[in-house]
């Protein structure tokens, strides 16, 4: 997996405020999520690749390109191994 690989939401997941957290959940799994999660899970939509997600982190949570490219891959790369996420052929 790349930063031009592009991901969707696994339909059986759903993203909803609990508290004061956004949480994923799906049949079995539940995760926590913070304000950049949440976003980056918004942004898996089927059309955006890896690196257009971190571009988007980049302006929105205003860090470094670096940081945002590294965090946001390892962050999507763990919900897909978890069946949060899937990649797009």
């Amino acid at each position: 997996m790349n930063d031009s690989t592009v991901v969707r939401q696994a339909p059986t997941v759903e993203l909803r405020m609990e508290g004061q957290r956004w949480v994923i959940q799906d049949d079995v799994e539940t995760r926590k999520l913070n304000d950049v999660g949440a976003t980056i899970w918004s942004l898996c939509n089927g059309r955006r690749s890896i690196g257009e997600i971190a571009d988007r982190i980049t302006v929105e949570f205003e860090v470094s390109a670096e940081i945002a490219q590294r965090d946001c891959r390892e962050f999507v790369l763990d919900l897909v191994d978890q069946g949060f996420l899937l990649p797009v052929e």
